[in-house]
């Protein structure tokens, strides 16, 4: 009984150990089979219509999945209930796109899920640190984030947020997160992703 209870104690910490099995991506940039981003719970940006993401929310709520707020005629908010609170923008009744905090996933993750992204943008210095997007047009989303502390990118800083949107070309996906007012300096500003390493302020 006590070699039985040995091996299977031995068999539980090696499978707790293996490569792969430590990893964590939070399931909002992995989606769901049939949903797989840019679709998010059913809502795909670019196609997708307000009023029928409206109802799509409120059905979930009702069955306690969430919260549903109608922040303007045009945003939605959804809290789920763990926390994580995702912001939905329409234009002409359409949704545009989505707004996904991510918890659990670094940029060596996201990458190694999702490729190389085609383009960056530094979006902010601060305080020795800095903040870019990533984006990845033919995927229809971009990948927020920063580090405090040196101006390299690295594997294992954190993704803050992710921007889901139609798939579309680099021109569409930065108007569609910039807008009017920012989409030129942005797209001016854009930088060849050449991987890992120091990036010029």
């Amino acid at each position: 009984m006590q070699t039985k209870r040995f091996y299977f104690i031995f068999l539980l910490l090696s499978t707790m150990f293996l490569p792969g099995c430590t990893k964590k991506t939070d399931p909002d940039l992995v989606g769901t089979p049939g949903c797989t981003p840019p679709c998010w719970r059913g809502i795909q940006p670019g196609e997708t219509h307000l009023d029928f993401a409206t109802q799509l929310l409120s059905g979930m709520e009702k069955k306690g999945g969430g919260k549903l707020t109608i922040v303007s005629p045009a945003i939605l908010e959804w809290k789920d209930n763990n926390g994580k609170s995702y912001n939905i923008y329409s234009a002409e009744n359409v949704i545009t796109r989505i707004v996904v905090p991510i918890n659990s996933t670094n940029v060596g993750d996201a990458i190694a899920l999702l490729g190389d992204p085609y383009n960056y943008v530094i979006d902010g210095i601060y305080q020795g640190g800095f903040s870019i997007t990533l984006f990845y047009p033919q995927k229809g989303l971009a990948i927020v984030t920063g580090d405090r502390s040196q101006f390299r990118i690295i594997p294992s800083m954190r993704v803050q947020k992710v921007v889901f949107i139609g798939r579309t070309d680099l021109p569409g996906m930065i108007q569609t997160i910039y807008g009017d007012f920012g989409a030129k300096t942005v797209l001016s500003d854009t930088r060849e992703w050449k991987g890992y390493g120091n990036i010029s302020p």
